[in-house]
């Protein structure tokens, strides 16, 4: 049986509070979504995208999976964390 269970553990992404003069010139509170510090390995939409990926995957019995990207890649390095620990 595939554990997805890490899957869940994730925080939600937080705002954050970008403070600049202008901003407060003309009256803006603006925050940012940071979806970066969801998860140390698999973070950003990453986390959403290879959840939803895995669980399809893993329920229609593939047990390999393949993805392209960069040598480089954000979501390669994430694709392995996740492939590793389901």
């Amino acid at each position: 049986m595939i554990d997805l269970s890490w899957c869940d553990q994730a925080p939600p992404p937080r705002f954050t509070r970008v403070v600049d003069p202008a901003f407060t010139r003309l009256g803006l509170d603006v925050q940012m979504l940071r979806m970066d510090v969801s998860h140390p390995q698999v973070s950003g939409n990453k986390w959403y995208k290879l959840k939803g990926n895995l669980t399809e995957a893993f329920a229609l019995g593939f047990d390999n999976l393949l993805s392209f990207g960069g040598p480089h890649s954000n979501h390669l390095h994430a694709r392995a964390y996740a492939g590793k620990r389901s």
